[in-house]
């Protein structure tokens, strides 16, 4: 989660708790994470993908 007068916090669901995250580490990690997800989930599966 991003809000223009706060640092960014991960928060990740299990059954029975929430976990939230502030650290500059694992922030940059769950970016990266989802960073990947959107170039991977816009590539057609089909055609060879860039080294």
């Amino acid at each position: 989660m991003r809000y223009e007068d706060q640092f960014p916090v991960v928060s990740t669901e299990t059954l029975n708790h929430t976990l939230f995250l502030g650290d500059p580490t694992d922030i940059a990690a769950y970016q990266l994470i989802l960073s990947l997800l959107a170039q991977n989930s816009f590539s057609d599966p089909m055609l060879p993908q860039p080294s």
